[in-house]
């Protein structure tokens, strides 16, 4: 089918550690983002993101870090991507008439009760929009990565498909390569939701291959 891509990510922060800000309306940037869709979806559509698109109440507080938008046999589809302080959040919502009309996901991963240091951050690259199985629902892909560490061990890692408000993971921890030394943590990863799903279950294990190893 004929899929017309135009995607703009809006970019507000390098990372989750500095303090957040009031968004005001970022000026966008073209970036790379996969949409594969097979011919039998009619409808599928990567649309434009801009941050001034994002209603009120999504993000009150935080910093919004990227954005897809999309049609689909949904309707008019919104993802975003957002941190307040350490903490990340995701809100994938559908749209009427410019307002959230429906919350299909949230997602959020928080510092809760650690005590020791703290980082999260979405994974660069990872973030996407598909329909692999051609049931003309966008397929909402993205990874990142997080740690409660007192010592440089090798940080959490979570690669996340969600279609139609479901949500399928694969959890694990990344491989972790510092100058001088031996690779630490083994890189595996542990699938869930993916039953009856194999495309979505390669397409995550694709993402999650191609991201698992962290240079410091």
């Amino acid at each position: 089918m004929r899929l017309a891509v135009s995607l703009v990510i809006a970019l507000a922060a390098a990372g989750c550690d500095s303090p957040p800000a009031k968004v005001a309306p970022p000026e966008v940037a073209p970036a790379e983002v996969e949409a594969t869709t097979p011919a039998a979806a009619a409808t599928f559509e990567v649309r434009t993101f801009a941050a001034a698109d994002v209603p009120a109440g999504i993000v009150t507080d935080g910093q919004i870090l990227h954005g897809l938008r999309f049609t689909d046999a949904n309707g008019d589809n919104l993802a975003v991507f957002w941190a307040k302080e350490q903490d990340l959040f995701v809100n994938h919502v559908l749209l009427a008439a410019g307002k959230v009309a429906r919350t299909l996901r949230e997602v959020k991963q928080v510092r809760g009760d650690c005590e020791f240091d703290y980082s999260s951050a979405f994974v660069p690259g990872s973030i996407g929009v598909t329909d692999l199985d051609g049931d003309d629902r966008g397929e909402v892909t993205f990874a990142y990565k997080y740690a409660c560490r007192s010592d440089m061990s090798p940080q959490d890692y979570k690669v996340l498909v969600i279609e139609d408000g479901q949500k399928a993971v694969l959890r694990g921890t990344e491989i972790m390569i510092m100058q001088g030394s031996e690779p630490l943590g083994h890189g595996k990863s542990a699938p869930e939701g993916f039953e009856d799903q194999p495309q979505l279950l390669d397409h995550a294990k694709a993402i999650w291959k191609k991201h698992v190893t962290t240079s410091y």
